[in-house]
C-alpha cells in the first residue's frame, strides 16, 4: 500500500508542476503578444517619421535657390525708389 501512496503523491506533484509550467507558458505567450504589439506600433511610428522626413526634404529641395537673391533685389529697389 505504501507504494500506491507514493505513486499518488508523485502524480500530484507532477500535476502541480505541469500546471505551473502551463501557467508560465501562458504568461510568456501574453508577454510575447505584448512585445509583438509594441513592435508593430513602433514600426508604424517609424514609417510615419520617415514619411515626414521625406516630406521635409522635398520641401527643402524644391525651395527655389534664387528666392533670397530676388528678395534682396526687391528690397534694394524699394530702398532706391524711396530715396
Amino acid at each position: 500500500m505504501r507504494n500506491v501512496g507514493q505513486i499518488a503523491g508523485g502524480q500530484e506533484r507532477m500535476t502541480r508542476t505541469v500546471d505551473q509550467l502551463a501557467a508560465g507558458q501562458e504568461q510568456m505567450t501574453r508577454t510575447v503578444d505584448q512585445l509583438a504589439a509594441g513592435q508593430g506600433q513602433m514600426t508604424r511610428d517609424i514609417t510615419k517619421l520617415q514619411a515626414a522626413e521625406q516630406n521635409i526634404l522635398r520641401k527643402i529641395v524644391s525651395r527655389p535657390a534664387a528666392a533670397p537673391a530676388q528678395a534682396r533685389a526687391a528690397d534694394a529697389r524699394a530702398g532706391t525708389a524711396s530715396q
